[in-house]
């Protein structure tokens, strides 16, 4: 079951999920992480800055979700993590409202 798993975070993360507790009973406490990981958007994440915080957020086991104008040509600063399961690039521009689908725990600007 899910003893190295706080069973108020497995109840708050469902909730902020909208998902009942019921349904994770019975995970691996591998599973629960890979299916309760935070979600982030990181607006400008092309860039030095931006990248960096992407490998580091990858590295914690979040979702990443890249979004960048692109408007100095491709991204060299990302090649390490393209291939990565847990990330994704959208060239957008930002100046305006974004429109995200899923859930979001954090946006980084």
């Amino acid at each position: 079951m899910l003893s190295d798993v706080p069973q108020r975070g497995l109840l708050l993360g469902c909730l902020i999920r909208g998902v009942s507790s019921t349904a994770y009973q019975g995970l691996t406490p591998t599973a629960y992480r890979l299916l309760m990981a935070p979600r982030a958007v990181v607006i400008g994440g092309a860039g030095f800055i931006g990248s960096h915080l992407c490998e580091r957020l990858l590295a914690e086991d979040w979702d990443v979700l890249c979004l960048d104008s692109a408007t100095r040509g491709s991204a060299p600063t990302l090649n390490a993590i393209l291939r990565h399961d847990r990330f994704s690039f959208g060239r957008s521009d930002t100046s305006g409202s974004l429109d995200v689908d899923g859930p979001v725990d954090w946006v980084f600007y």
